[in-house]
């Protein structure tokens, strides 16, 4: 004799995701924010680096253009990961608390991603 819970989840869609992919996919928005951190702050470095300070206005705003066109398309793709995670959790009810999370995380995370748009406007390039 079978349980009634048994057949229920023999009847449930798996998840493809498990284990250290489930993990990762909750942090990804985290993930991509770290990587946009130190590659943010890699590049402006770097511009200093090779005479950005001593350049003209308009290629320091370019540049710092560029640098915020950037941030805002990663926090976009990250905001675009939790409404993926969204949508799948209205389809698979059983996942809910781990998109949940995932939602959350990411909003976090795009939330940490557009605050990086406030040095790049307050602090002077290559002080």
């Amino acid at each position: 004799m079978s349980s009634p819970d048994l057949a229920d989840a023999a009847a449930r869609p798996r998840d493809s995701s498990s284990g250290i992919a489930a993990i990762l996919d909750a942090i990804a928005g985290f993930l991509v924010w770290a990587v946009h951190f130190v590659a943010l702050y890699v590049a402006a470095a770097v511009a200093c680096v090779v005479g950005m300070g001593n350049a003209a206005s308009g290629v320091q705003r370019t540049f710092i253009a560029i640098l915020a066109l950037a941030t805002i398309a990663t926090a976009l793709g990250v905001l675009l990961h939790g409404f993926r995670r969204y949508r799948q959790q209205r389809e698979v009810p059983h996942l809910r608390f781990r998109m949940g999370l995932t939602i959350g995380c990411d909003a976090l995370a795009a939330l940490a991603i557009l605050a990086q748009l406030l040095p790049l406007a307050l602090v002077p390039l290559c002080r």
